[in-house]
């Protein structure tokens, strides 16, 4: 679960809570103008090929190379990744893609709103927030 409240701690409405920043999906469902562009060339080699190359130094810093292990053809991988992006909570908006969510799934899914930059997609921007 990820509320941690404390029952009957004489506290009125004090809780903590950890959110999942799952940066390295993010990155590939809202981040990566590269995917349409290597699913145009013809050879799934040559999609695999620049598509790697193109996310190798990417803000996340996640090396996706296990991505082609786990599904080995490119339009596969395209086409599950357009799949995500068609689940998109507020599809119309032009929030930056840190601060965008997938429908939500199961009772643990509530996400922060994060700035977009470094690692793990920087500190919690209360901007936006998404249940």
């Amino acid at each position: 679960m990820a509320l941690k409240e404390e029952f009957h701690s004489g506290k009125h409405e004090v809780f903590s809570y950890n959110m999942r920043r799952v940066a390295p999906m993010r990155y590939i469902v809202f981040g990566n103008p590269f995917l349409r562009e290597a699913a145009l060339l013809s050879q799934n080699e040559e999609k695999w090929a620049f598509w790697l190359e193109s996310v190798k130094n990417n803000v996340t810093g996640e090396d996706y190379s296990y991505v082609r292990e786990r599904v080995p053809d490119y339009d596969t991988f395209y086409t599950a990744v357009n799949y995500m992006q068609s689940s998109v909570v507020e599809l119309s908006t032009n929030k930056r893609w840190s601060s965008r969510f997938l429908l939500p799934k199961g009772g643990d899914c509530l996400y922060a709103d994060l700035e977009g930059r470094g690692r793990d997609l920087g500190s919690n921007d209360r901007r936006f927030f998404g249940r």
